[in-house]
């Protein structure tokens, strides 16, 4: 899976006593190639949450492309970014997330569900993500945060990740 941007640039307008206009990203380029891991890194307010809010097709961009495969955001209209989302974008956040009141497979079958799969299709997915010392009965409350992790993106393999402040 590769992922390609070209000429990326984002601004907001700040509002106040003056309204100014603050470039956040200024004809970005990136390119991440199929089985690459990459890291986004630097101090707080130089971008790093815009660039993933773009790449994941949450936020609109001022100018530039974002392609995944050779398929361009760009052309997309809300409706098919949100079924691009759910397809072909996992999210990994700090807090994880998950709904509590659900096990781990409930959880794990939420995306999957959300793409129209029954609960029997979703249950090599589960069974995946449950391994020896996660059963898919587990209530969440008694998780490690590394657990919790695993478990979450697990139905999303072979997809974009994106991961907010996991580092």
């Amino acid at each position: 899976m590769s992922l390609v941007v070209r000429d990326l640039c984002k601004s907001y307008t700040v509002r106040g006593e003056s309204q100014r206009t603050v470039t956040v990203l200024h004809h970005l380029d990136l390119v991440v190639e199929p089985g690459e891991f990459v890291a986004i890194t630097g101090e707080s307010g130089v971008g790093k949450s815009t660039l993933l809010n773009c790449l994941a097709a949450l936020d609109d961009w001022q100018s530039g492309d974002i392609a995944l495969d050779g398929q361009s955001l760009s052309a997309m209209d809300s409706d098919a970014r949100a079924h691009w989302r759910r397809d072909h974008v996992g999210f990994v956040f700090q807090a994880f997330h998950v709904l509590p009141h659900l096990s781990v497979a409930q959880n794990v079958s939420v995306p999957l569900m959300l793409k129209g799969l029954s609960t029997a299709a979703c249950a090599p997915a589960v069974a995946d993500a449950c391994t020896v010392s996660v059963s898919p009965t587990t209530a969440n409350d008694s998780l490690s945060n590394s657990q919790v992790a695993s478990y979450n993106a697990s139905p999303l393999h072979g997809q974009l990740f994106i991961s907010r402040n996991c580092c």
